[in-house]
């Protein structure tokens, strides 16, 4: 059975806990911050780690098959495994990317949203940017995270680091 990517990444990350709560030490420890936002404490997540490969493996053991998700992440830098514990780690955080042309911020919601932000962008040259959800309807962002990733892009534009 063929799935879209964000029913996937819900099926395999569900299971990834479901392993290692069966077969770890127990449930996942979650905290709670200021805004009401669950997230899995630094050692819950080094325990779910070692179970999203063995996830992944079973849904296509039983038949689960997927489109590629967008390869976003190798522009930033980082691996499949990294940006997939940064779309589900229930932390809210951006990575970078900058070349001769753009800065770019890859934002993670924490709970599978993800958005890429570009300057210049196509309108507003570069006294804007332009948003883009990757392989996700929506994505959470609070005001504070918003004009951070505002600032440092306009930062990056202002002191000529886009190719850092």
């Amino acid at each position: 059975m063929k799935v879209l990517d964000e029913e996937w990444v819900l099926a395999y990350s569900e299971l990834a806990v479901i392993l290692a709560e069966e077969y770890g030490d127990g449930p996942l420890e979650t905290v709670t911050d200021d805004e009401g936002n669950e997230e899995y404490t630094e050692k819950s997540l080094e325990r779910l780690e070692p179970y999203y490969e063995e996830a992944e493996n079973i849904l296509y053991r039983i038949g689960f098959t997927r489109k590629k998700l967008n390869k976003i992440y190798e522009k930033f830098s980082l691996t499949e495994e990294e940006y997939n514990k940064l779309r589900h780690g229930f932390l809210p955080q951006f990575v970078l990317h900058t070349d001769e042309y753009l800065a770019a911020a890859l934002y993670f919601d924490g709970d599978d949203g993800v958005v890429l932000f570009q300057n210049p962008s196509e309108v507003f040259d570069e006294l804007g940017f332009s948003i883009t959800l990757i392989d996700c309807k929506y994505c959470d962002i609070s005001m504070t995270e918003m004009l951070e990733i505002a600032h440092t892009l306009d930062d990056l534009k202002n002191t000529g680091d886009k190719d850092e």
